[in-house]
């Protein structure tokens, strides 16, 4: 489900952000190699931070174009 979520938010242009993971599904993750493929952070706080900065780089972007 995640990864559904993951296609679906990217497909439409947003951003999707998993955090504060217990140590036993970052565990997993990382050994699934998902970790590669999800942005993970360790704090909502920083996914929020994440978020902002990819659509001021979008705005960026978009504006050079």
């Amino acid at each position: 489900q995640i990864l559904v979520g993951n296609r679906l938010c990217k497909n439409s242009g947003g951003t999707f952000v998993i955090c504060h993971l217990q140590p036993m599904v970052l565990k997993l993750i990382s050994i699934s190699q998902l970790s590669n493929i999800l942005n993970i952070t360790p704090t909502r706080q920083e996914a929020i931070d994440f978020v902002m900065m990819e659509i001021l780089q979008r705005d960026i972007s978009s504006s050079d174009s």
